[in-house]
C-alpha cells in the first residue's frame, strides 16, 4: 500500500475475500480488501458455571474428622522451619485414667458359712428293755453258756414243742449250717436274734411273722447224738448268755 493509494471496500453476505483484479496496463497491481460484517451486538458467550458440590453425608455410625485442616502458608524460610520444628517436639501423652480401686469381698461370716447336717440315726422299734423273753421248751440245763458252746443246751423229748422266745420274724429255716442240724433263726429287733438248733420238724418259713409262745419246731436229736434244744440269743451279732434274759 502507498500513500494515497485507493482501496474499494465491499461487504460480503457471509465472508470476506481478497480479490486481485486483472491489472490494467499502467497500473500496479493493489490488493482489495473486504470486510465480514459485523452483528449489532456481540455475539453471546454462554458462561460455564463453576460446579456445586453438595456435602457427602457420612454413613451412620461412621466418625467425620474435621480436624486438623491444612493451612497453605506464603513462602517463607521461617514457613520451611516451622513443621520441621513441629515435628521435632514430642507428643505430650494425657495422663493415664486412675481407676477406682475394686470393691472389698468380705468374707462371709459365721453365719453364712454351710452347716453340716449329721444324719439321724433310725431308731428301732423296738428297744432293748422292750422284749420280754420267755423259755423256748421244759427241761433241764445241759449245759451253760461258753464262749465254745455259745449257748445253752435243754434236755426234752423227741417232738416236745419248741416255741419262740420272743416276737419277731423267722430269717432263716433250714439245715446247711453245720453243728445245728434242723435250725431256725428269729430275728426280734437291729440288735437281737435267737436261734433253735436240732429240732426234728420245722414248722415256719423264712419271712413268717411270728409270737411270743408260738409253736416253731419240733425237738429232735438232728446234727447230734441225743435230743435236746440249742438255744442261743445274739447281741448285734455276738452271742451273750441266755440265761442273762430268761426269767427263773
Amino acid at each position: 500500500m502507498k500513500v494515497g493509494q485507493e482501496i474499494d471496500l465491499l461487504v460480503p453476505s457471509r465472508q470476506a475475500k481478497v480479490v486481485e483484479s486483472a491489472p490494467e496496463e499502467g497500473q500496479s497491481t493493489q490488493p482489495t480488501l473486504f470486510a465480514l460484517p459485523q452483528s449489532a451486538t456481540p455475539a453471546e458467550v454462554n458462561s460455564i458455571k463453576p460446579l456445586q458440590t453438595e456435602p457427602i453425608s457420612p454413613l451412620p455410625g461412621a466418625m467425620v474428622i474435621a480436624e486438623p485442616k491444612s493451612v497453605k502458608l506464603p513462602y517463607s524460610e521461617p514457613a520451611v522451619i516451622k513443621p520441621d520444628i513441629e515435628a521435632s517436639q514430642p507428643v505430650k501423652s494425657q495422663p493415664a485414667a486412675i481407676l477406682p480401686p475394686p470393691n472389698k469381698i468380705e468374707k462371709p461370716s459365721d453365719l453364712e458359712k454351710p452347716i453340716k447336717v449329721q444324719p439321724e440315726v433310725a431308731q428301732s422299734k423296738n428297744g432293748n428293755n422292750s422284749i420280754k423273753w420267755s423259755w423256748p421248751t421244759n427241761g433241764k440245763i445241759l449245759s451253760k453258756y461258753t464262749e465254745r458252746t455259745k449257748g445253752v443246751s435243754i434236755s426234752g423229748n423227741a417232738g416236745q414243742s419248741v416255741l419262740a422266745s420272743a416276737d419277731g420274724t423267722v430269717v432263716y429255716s433250714g439245715n446247711s449250717l453245720r453243728g445245728y442240724g434242723n435250725l431256725i433263726i428269729v430275728k426280734h429287733n437291729d440288735i437281737y436274734l435267737s436261734a433253735y438248733g436240732h429240732n426234728s420238724k420245722i414248722l415256719v418259713r423264712e419271712g413268717e411273722t411270728v409270737s411270743k409262745g408260738q409253736k416253731i419246731a419240733e425237738m429232735g436229736n438232728t446234727d447230734s447224738e441225743m435230743v435236746k434244744l440249742h438255744f442261743e440269743i445274739r447281741e448285734r451279732g455276738k452271742p451273750v448268755d441266755p440265761l442273762k434274759f430268761l426269767s427263773n
